[in-house]
C-alpha cells in the first residue's frame, strides 16, 4: 500500500504523540485570562460582542464549559482534512501533514489554549478541504464560519477570489447571506466589532517584529521552505496554494509598517503553505519537522510545569485579596482580572482603568456596580483616578500593584 493510499503508521504515531502532549498540556497549564473572557461570552451567547464575532464564544459552549475541550477534539478533524486536501492536490506524503502542523507553535497552541483564531483556522482548514474537491456549496459555508470566527477573513479573500475564478460569485454569495445576521447587528451597535478594531491607530514601524513573530510561530524550517516554494511554484496547482496562502502574510507584514501586528493575526496564510511544502520537498521536511516538534514539545512541557506550579488558583487568590484588603471587596481595572476571578466565583466589580480601552464589560455590565468607597482596586492610583471617595493606600494583587479604596472617616 502507498502512502497516496493509506497513512503510514509513522505518521499517525508522531501525530498522535504530539496531540497526546496537548492533552497534557490543557491539563497543566491554568486557565489564561482571554480563555476565562472567551468563557464568560459563552455564557451569555449573543450575535456579536466588543471585541470580536461570536464564532469564540459558540465554539467554547460546544465545550460545555470546558473552554479548551472543542479544540482539543476538533482541531484534529481540521488537520486530516486538510492532509486528505493535500493529497487531492497531489503530495505524496500528505499523512505527515497534521503531524507536521501540530509540531509547529502556531499548531501545537490551538489545543492547550483557546483563542478566536482556533475556530477560524479550523474552518478555513474545511474550506481548503471542500476547495480541493471542488465543492463551491461548501467553501461558501466554510467561509461564512471563517467571518463568524475572526472578520480578518477579508485578508485572504482576494486570493480566494483570484483561486476561484467565475465560481467566486456564488461562493460569496452563500458567505455573504450567512454572515447578514453578524452583519446585522454590527450596523444595530455603532459597526462593532470593526470600529473597536479601528481603535488601534497607528503606531509606527514594526517589520521586523512581525516578521519574527511569523518566523516563530510557523518554525524556522517550516517559513524557509514555504518561502522557497512560494518563490519557486512549479505548475497552476502550486501557483493555487500560494494565493491561498502567501497574499495573507504580505498583507499583515505590509500592515506592520505602520501599527504593530500581533504574531497569531495571519495564522490564515500557514494552512495552505504546508500543503505546498509537503507537496513540494518532503523528505527533507520530515527531518526538521521532526526536530521542530521535539523542541516544540520540550518547550511546551517546560511552560506547562512552571506556569501550572506557580499560577495562583483564582478562588484562593479572591479570598487572599480580601484578607489582605480587611475584608473590601474587589473592583477589577481590567477585563483580565475580571474574567478570572468572575470564573472562580459571583462576578465582582468592574471600574475600567483610566486611559484603558474598553471592553465587553464596558458594554454589558456584568457583576455589581463599583461602590464609591470600600474596596480594593486592582490597579495603582493612577488608574483609579478621582473615583474613590475616601483616601486610599498602596496594595498588591495578583502581582501587580493594587489601591486600597478607604471610605472617609465617620465624625462623631
Amino acid at each position: 500500500m502507498t502512502d497516496r493510499a493509506q497513512p503510514p503508521w509513522r505518521a499517525v504515531a508522531a501525530f498522535t504523540l504530539l496531540w497526546g502532549c496537548q492533552w497534557i498540556a490543557a491539563g497543566l497549564l491554568p486557565l489564561q485570562a482571554d480563555e476565562a473572557y472567551y468563557l464568560a461570552w459563552s455564557r451569555d451567547l449573543r450575535l456579536g460582542y466588543l471585541d470580536h464575532p461570536p464564532g469564540v464564544a459558540w465554539w467554547i459552549a460546544l465545550g460545555g464549559g470546558f473552554p479548551r475541550l472543542p479544540g482539543l477534539v476538533l482541531m484534529p478533524v481540521a488537520w486530516w482534512l486538510l492532509a486528505d486536501a493535500a493529497r487531492r492536490w497531489g503530495a505524496a506524503h500528505w499523512a505527515w501533514l497534521p503531524a507536521i502542523l501540530v509540531g509547529t507553535p502556531l499548531g501545537f497552541v490551538a489545543g492547550p489554549l483557546i483563542t478566536p483564531d482556533i475556530p477560524l483556522v479550523f474552518a478555513w482548514c474545511v474550506l481548503l478541504w471542500f476547495l480541493a474537491r471542488g465543492s463551491v456549496v461548501g467553501v461558501g459555508v466554510s467561509l461564512a464560519a471563517c467571518l463568524w470566527a475572526k472578520s480578518v477573513t477579508l485578508v485572504a479573500v482576494p486570493g480566494l477570489v483570484w483561486v476561484l475564478g467565475a465560481r467566486s460569485v456564488p461562493v460569496l454569495g452563500i458567505a455573504a447571506a450567512l454572515y447578514a445576521p453578524h452583519v446585522a447587528w454590527s450596523l444595530q451597535n455603532e459597526g462593532l466589532p470593526w470600529t473597536f478594531q479601528a481603535r488601534r491607530g497607528l503606531t509606527g514601524f514594526h517589520l521586523p517584529e512581525a516578521l519574527g513573530g511569523q518566523i516563530l510561530v510557523a518554525a524556522p524550517p517550516m517559513f524557509a521552505w514555504a518561502v522557497w516554494c512560494w518563490a519557486r511554484p512549479r505548475d497552476a496547482t502550486e501557483r493555487t496554494l500560494r494565493a491561498l496562502g502567501l497574499p495573507v502574510l504580505l498583507a499583515w507584514l505590509a500592515a506592520s509598517c505602520v501599527t504593530r501586528v500581533e504574531a497569531n493575526w495571519p495564522a490564515l496564510a500557514w494552512p495552505a503553505a504546508a500543503v505546498l511544502v509537503v507537496r513540494r520537498a518532503p523528505r527533507r521536511l520530515l527531518g526538521a519537522s521532526a526536530i521542530t516538534a521535539a523542541v516544540v514539545v520540550l518547550a511546551g512541557f517546560g511552560t506547562a510545569l512552571v506556569r501550572g506550579r506557580q499560577a495562583t488558583d483564582p478562588g484562593i487568590e479572591r479570598g487572599m485579596i480580601v484578607g489582605r484588603a480587611g475584608g473590601l471587596p474587589p473592583v477589577a481595572a481590567r477585563y483580565q482580572e475580571k474574567a478570572l476571578l468572575d470564573s472562580a466565583g459571583p462576578p465582582i466589580a468592574y471600574l475600567r482603568a483610566v486611559g484603558h480601552r474598553p471592553c465587553e464589560y464596558d458594554r454589558v455590565p456584568s457583576g455589581p456596580p463599583p461602590p464609591p468607597c470600600g474596596f480594593v482596586y486592582l490597579a495603582d492610583a493612577r488608574a483609579l483616578g478621582d473615583r474613590c471617595a475616601g483616601p486610599t493606600e498602596p496594595t498588591q494583587a495578583m502581582g501587580r500593584a493594587a489601591t486600597v479604596c478607604h471610605c472617609p472617616a465617620q465624625n462623631p
